[in-house]
């Protein structure tokens, strides 16, 4: 549902001083079309020749949708500006009919409307049609513009040919309504209220002006002759009966020629016929009952045919155990309106017993600081139930591990939907130094679960900036093999350079020059899974693997070792190169062709929305950086073919679980952006995650997760113990919900509603047109969903703000916190899971039956709040995400209410709660745009915290 408005009678632009006149100067609109509003210096320069006391502006876009309304009769002049480049485009699409009679309705009598290019008045200006359809009228002397007449001042007759015009008839008729001679013709007797009577009784007419005058004459009668000759109706004459029998003797037949047969009629909207559909008579004996029932009947039995019947075994519960085996409920398998409070099965979509559910549903998840899209797979659904065995206990054997990770990976193009072989064998049934200067080399993941007994193994891209340089400064520890692509040639796909390391034998990189990048990483991996394959045949340890080939990243050449000094000169950025033998596919493939996609309007804000828009060969070209990018994946989905192959040869693949995601997201022509990567757009932070394993559920689910899920979620499928100086609290992120009971648990508990993200620094685009260096691209953002909203809110180092309501807005292309804030925003009336969009728009969810929602606790959820106080909560949730750790980053409404009393945004809208939020909360803000993550360049560095015996400061630093 979209938010209510409150009309904004306030101009939208501060006018510049100029020297007041005298007070009977003319009241002046100036109207600015989208374009104008990026380049203020024209719009003062046009403003600058007007009395700022008494002119208004307003742009024409927020008119047209109605967030502005004019005040009625008050302006003597409309001025319609002109384009940033001379043209009338823009006012041409926003100035319809509404619009238009918007405009007449705010003009005085006799007012003028006209444009900058002072071409409004002429017959080839678009918007004449709509101006005089509202009421405007030409300058009677021919100038510029339309006028507004006073259509109370009389009438005008509108002279009309009927027939052959007559000479004037000598014979006067009167206009008492007496007879004349038998060739007078007889006039009505109604005397209209223009007429004058002159002393002798005679009648004279005087001649009313304006539009909209009832002349009662009888139009097919004779004009009266007002003495002097003059018949004022003569143009209005019956045809004579010479005419008449002219006219009867033309061939009808001949009116239209062979050619004009053929054309198609067209017939206007309003002489259409109604297609309503008709009625029989109560007692019909036209036939029309009997025909009317028959179609009936035939819609009826197809209806029927369509229907899916189901026999008695059908509605029994399916029992996993067993493949084909059924239960007594009855109601499992038909979805959870039918399924009991407890059963395993609810969040699954209806099903036959025995077959394998498969729901390919696309869910938007959301994380930090990427946001994933989670396809789960069974793992032998049919013999593991999932309501009675766990992912894991201590009797059984450790599970193997594969993680596959792609770079810049798509999700919202749907990249992953071009690799065949991921979605059959899993969808379906800061840099090195600073890591290792942190300390982080002796306390991460593959360490953890080497300590847990497993192998393990890293074949691809680990970091940026490792190098060929510093790979060994120090090596990458926790690796039982590992083989790492090296700058500055790591996203070269025909120059790779590998540097391998098995235990302590540490060997020198090594170039492949003129290899395939992708296929080389794939042979490697292979070696690495034959050797986890040995050691878990032959002694029962586990492994875990990670395979990150590059693709589809874009192919980049660097000219020089960026140490913090990026130029445009650095790097040589272009399409992803495929493999020779992928280099053919979909040639006929394009970037989706969304509604945000190089949008007519620029959108978003900062250096975003001063983008100019694409022209056909920059989208061309994009269009062939989009096809690379599919082709450059097709390798990658040949190495997960092979890899399942391998592990289902070894009879293995059951017993483990296999992750495929990537780390970026990537938009190419969204919002006129070039290919990148860097924004808080949704393409840019939903990425796929696919998960297959035993006891994992099918379907796609509709939970928050991110990168910093996934070593609790590891760990935990790995049963692996962390050190005894670190807790689970120390993770900002938590386990990834897998098994049915999981989820179970989670439709009844409280989980992080959110995501934050950030960028520092500056940013350039990638392709051909994308080579241009953007500075002060440094942002803190915020991505929150709940039962019946989903926000995304930004705060620029300029100062700027973006608020987007995804729920209603899926393209992010209204950005709300340009209103006024005391605007209403009403949330949706209907339950919407997490905010959680699909790919050809939202899923559908049950509505409630009362106004208001209610939440887990039952409390009432608001429909409607001012902006203002939703803005409040989504700054202070920002400040505690920007500065959390451990726990704080799972639960920040705890940070800011210890006392547990709010769990979600509703929560937080409570009416007791707005002076602390609106007034006492400091704001998120920048004092300089840095290069780099500054700390001292950002505020604030803690927040108030709300507490029963009185509000305090809490430092989270």
């Amino acid at each position: 549902m979209a938010p209510s408005v409150m009309i904004d009678n306030t101009p939208d632009f501060e006018m510049p001083a100029a020297p007041t006149t005298s007070a009977a100067s003319q009241r002046t609109l100036l109207l600015a079309p989208p374009s104008v509003s990026s380049h203020p210096s024209a719009l003062q320069n046009v403003a600058a020749a007007y009395d700022r006391n008494a002119t208004d502006i307003q742009m024409l876009d927020r008119l047209a949708m109605g967030l502005v309304a004019l005040p009625a009769a008050t302006y003597d002049v409309v001025l319609l500006l002109s384009d940033v480049d001379g043209s009338r485009t823009e006012s041409s699409r926003l100035l319809d009919r509404k619009a238009m009679q918007k405009l007449v309705d705010s003009m005085k009598t006799g007012a003028v409307l006209k444009s900058q290019d002072g071409m409004l008045g002429s017959a080839s200006a678009p918007e004449q049609t709509e101006a005089i359809l509202a009421g405007l009228v030409k300058h009677d002397s021919g100038g510029d513009g339309l006028v507004k007449p006073d259509s109370g001042s009389g009438a005008q007759t509108v002279t009309l040919s009927f027939g052959k015009k007559k000479k004037a008839n000598a014979a006067a008729v009167p206009l008492n309504g007496v007879e004349a001679a038998a060739n007078a013709k007889r006039k009505s007797e109604d005397i209209s209220n223009d007429q004058l009577v002159h002393g002798n009784g005679s009648v004279a007419k005087t001649t009313p002006a304006g539009v909209g005058f009832v002349d009662s004459n009888d139009d097919f009668d004779g004009g009266y002759d007002d003495g002097n000759g003059y018949d004022e109706d003569e143009d209005m004459e019956i045809p004579d009966d010479a005419e008449l029998e002219r006219a009867g003797q033309i061939d009808p037949d001949t009116l239209l020629t062979a050619e004009d047969r053929v054309k198609p009629i067209i017939v206007p909207d309003a002489c259409k016929p109604n297609t309503k559909r008709r009625r029989a008579c109560k007692d019909c004996s036209c036939g029309l009952k009997e025909r009317l029932d028959a179609e009936d009947k035939v819609k009826r039995a197809n209806a029927d045919s369509d229907l899916a019947k189901l026999s008695t075994t059908d509605l029994n519960e399916v029992d996993f155990t067993v493949q084909g085996k059924v239960g007594s409920c009855g109601n499992c398998a038909l979805g959870d309106a039918f399924r009991c409070d407890g059963c395993p099965y609810i969040g699954l979509p209806a099903f036959k017993p025995g077959e394998e559910v498969l729901d390919m549903r696309s869910w938007q998840l959301l994380a930090s600081p990427w946001l994933f899209a989670l396809f789960y797979r069974f793992g032998e659904a049919a013999e593991r139930p999932p309501q009675q065995k766990p992912l894991r206990t201590s009797a059984t054997r450790q599970p193997n591990i594969v993680f596959f990770l792609s770079d810049d990976q798509d999700f919202w193009m749907q990249s992953w939907n071009y690799m065949p072989h991921l979605m059959e064998h899993i969808s379906q049934p800061g840099g090195y130094p600073k890591f290792a200067s942190q300390g982080f080399n002796s306390a991460y993941l593959p360490i953890w679960l080497q300590d847990a007994g497993y192998n393990t193994y890293y074949v691809g891209k680990l970091f940026n900036a490792q190098t060929v340089n510093n790979y060994h400064s120090p090596h990458a520890a926790g690796w039982t093999a590992s083989e790492f692509l090296l700058d500055p040639y790591t996203y070269e796909y025909l120059n790779a350079t590998l540097q391998r390391n098995e235990g302590d034998v540490h060997q020198d990189p090594v170039s492949y020059e003129g290899q395939y990048s992708t296929d080389i990483v794939a042979e490697k991996a292979y070696g690495f899974l034959q050797d986890g394959l040995d050691d878990y045949e032959k002694n029962g340890k586990p492994f875990f693997l990670v395979v990150a080939p590059v693709a589809p990243h874009s192919n980049v050449h660097i000219n020089e070792y960026i140490d913090g000094n990026f130029s445009e000169k650095s790097v040589v950025q272009s399409p992803p190169v495929p493999a020779d033998r992928h280099k053919h596919l979909f040639e006929d493939v394009v970037v989706p062709r969304t509604p945000h996609f190089n949008p007519e309007e620029p959108q978003g804000v900062s250096w975003i929305s001063r983008l100019p828009r694409q022209n056909e060969t920059n989208v061309d070209f994009n269009d062939h950086f989009y096809r690379n990018r599919l082709r450059s994946l097709q390798a990658v989905d040949e190495m997960i073919d092979s890899v399942v192959t391998r592990m289902d040869e070894a009879k293995i693949l059951k017993d483990s679980f296999l992750f495929y995601t990537t780390d970026n997201g990537y938009h190419i022509g969204q919002h006129r952006l070039q290919p990148g990567k860097q924004c808080a757009f949704k393409e840019d932070v939903n990425i796929p995650l696919f998960v297959r394993g035993p006891g994992i559920v099918n379907g796609i689910s509709s939970v928050f997760s991110s990168h910093i899920d996934m070593t609790p979620t590891i760990m935990r499928l790995a049963g692996a113990k962390l050190p005894s100086d670190t807790v689970v609290d120390d993770f900002d992120g938590q386990s990834i919900p897998l098994h049915p009971e999981d989820f179970y648990r989670h439709r009844r508990e409280y989980r992080s509603e959110h995501v934050e993200m950030e960028m520092w620094g500056i940013i350039m685009s990638e392709g051909n047109y994308g080579s241009v260096l953007y500075p002060n691209h440094t942002y803190k953002a915020l991505r929150l969903a709940g039962s019946n909203y989903s926000f995304l809110y930004t705060v620029w180092c300029s100062g700027e703000h973006e608020l987007y309501d995804l729920t209603n807005d899926h393209y992010e292309m209204h950005n709300l916190y340009n209103l006024d804030h005391a605007t209403l925003f009403e949330f949706n009336r209907s339950e919407h899971t997490a905010g959680i969009e699909s790919l050809s728009g939202y899923e559908e969810f049950p509505t409630t039956t009362s106004i208001a929602m209610h939440n887990v606790d039952n409390t009432t959820i608001p429909t409607r709040t001012q902006l203002s106080r939703i803005v409040a909560r989504l700054d202070a949730l920002l400040v505690v995400l920007k500065l959390c750790k451990g726990r704080q980053c799972i639960h920040p409404w705890e940070v800011l209410h210890p006392e547990g009393d709010v769990q979600d945004l509703h929560d937080a809208l409570a009416p007791e709660f707005d002076h602390f939020y609106e007034q006492e909360q400091e704001k998120v803000q920048f004092d300089t745009c840095e290069k780099g993550y500054i700390k001292e360049a950002e505020r604030p560095d803690g927040v108030k915290q709300w507490l029963t015996g009185g509000n305090r400061w809490q430092d989270l630093t």
